[in-house]
């Protein structure tokens, strides 16, 4: 099994862990049943541990984001990170490694986002 403390990512990467979308609307509307399949244009995920960015003078910028943080990221590129296997012992296709630069926003507070309120940020979904 995968042990995410031991991986620390280099500077300016993260570690994530993708969040499940939820299948059925808070106004009881049942979203497709492929949705957590389907590569979107952009995800959710939890910050597991994260790494200043390095500058062109070698130094490290101020750190940015904090493990247990909540992200918006370019979807497509976690599968292109990914750790852990997909068919293997380990089928740990939710952790992935994710570059600063991919990162579109920090969530902050408890709440829902996507097009369908298909994240659950806080709660139950951590």
């Amino acid at each position: 099994m995968l042990d995410l403390d031991k991986i620390r990512p280099s500077p300016g990467w993260v570690v994530c862990l993708a969040l499940d979308p939820i299948l059925k609307s808070k106004g009881g509307l049942i979203l497709s049943k492929d949705m957590d399949k389907d590569v979107k244009s952009e995800g959710v995920a939890k910050v597991v541990a994260a790494t200043p960015k390095r500058k062109d003078d070698g130094s490290l910028t101020d750190a940015v984001l904090s493990p247990g943080d909540f992200i918006v990221y370019r979807g497509f590129l976690r599968f292109a990170n990914q750790i852990g296997d997909l068919f293997g012992k380990d089928k740990n296709s939710q952790v992935f490694l994710l570059n600063l630069d991919d990162v579109l926003a920090v969530v902050e507070g408890e709440g829902s986002i996507g097009l369908y309120d298909e994240f659950e940020i806080g709660g139950s979904n951590v």
